[in-house]
C-alpha cells in the first residue's frame, strides 16, 4: 500500500520545485566552483541516494527519535546539511499525511499544528530499511560538514583579501586582472606569466 511509487512521485515534484536548494546556487555540487573533484562526488552521491530513496524514510527516522512537527523536519534537514537540502512544506506535509493514513504515524493536533509520533508499524518499516536510512543521513551529515568547511575557508579568504593597506590590495587586484587578461588573450603565455609572478614574489621577499 505504501510503495515506492509514492516516493518517486513526490521526489520528482520536490526536485523540480524547491527541494534542492542551498546557499551556493543551483550549480552547487554539479561541477561548479565547489562541485569538481572528490568534493563534487560527495554531493552527487547524496543526490543519488535521495533520488533512489524516500523522504518518508528520512522523516520516519527523525520522528522515531522524538515526536516532531513538520516544520521541525524541514529545519533539521536544512541544519544537518548547512542549507544544501531543504524539502519544501508542499512536499513534507503531504508526505506526513500519507504516512498517517498508512498507519506509520499518529498525529496529535495542537492548535493549527500537528505533532507526529511513530507507530509500531512505522518503526517496523523503518527497521526494515535501517541500513539505507543510516547511509542517507550519514551522507547528508558529511555534505553539511563539507559545506561548513567551504564557508569557513571562503570567509578566511575574504578576510585575507580585505586585509592590508588599500593601495596594496588595489595593486594585487590589478596584477591579477592583468595576468588573467593576458592568459585569455594568449594562453600559451602561461609559463612566462608564472615566471614573472614568481620573480615579483622573489623580489618582494628581498625587500
Amino acid at each position: 500500500m505504501f510503495g515506492r511509487h509514492y516516493g518517486s512521485l513526490f521526489e520528482g515534484k520536490w526536485a523540480a520545485r524547491s527541494g534542492w536548494r542551498g546557499h551556493f546556487g543551483p550549480g552547487f555540487g554539479r561541477g561548479g566552483r565547489h562541485g569538481g573533484g572528490s568534493g563534487g562526488s560527495d554531493f552527487m552521491r547524496a543526490r543519488r541516494m535521495l533520488a533512489q530513496g524516500d523522504l518518508r524514510l528520512i522523516a520516519l527516522a527523525l520522528i522515531a527519535q522524538q515526536p516532531r512537527h513538520g516544520y521541525e523536519i524541514i529545519k533539521l534537514l536544512e541544519d544537518k546539511t548547512a542549507g544544501w537540502y531543504s524539502p519544501s512544506p508542499g512536499i513534507v506535509y503531504p508526505t506526513l499525511t500519507y504516512m498517517e493514513e498508512a498507519g506509520y504515524l499518529t498525529a496529535q493536533t495542537e492548535g493549527t499544528k500537528k505533532l507526529y509520533s511513530i507507530t509500531p508499524e512505522g518503526r517496523a518499516h523503518l527497521e526494515e530499511n535501517r541500513d539505507f536510512v543510516n547511509a542517507v543521513l550519514d551522507r547528508l551529515a558529511a555534505v553539511g560538514e563539507k559545506i561548513s568547511r567551504m564557508r569557513r575557508r571562503d570567509e578566511r579568504e575574504h578576510e585575507r583579501s580585505n586585509s592590508g593597506p588599500a593601495l596594496v590590495r588595489a595593486a594585487l587586484e590589478n596584477l591579477q586582472d592583468v595576468a588573467l587578461r593576458r592568459l585569455e588573450e594568449e594562453p600559451e603565455a602561461e609559463p612566462r606569466v608564472v615566471e614573472l609572478l614568481a620573480r615579483a614574489a622573489s623580489d618582494l621577499k628581498r625587500l
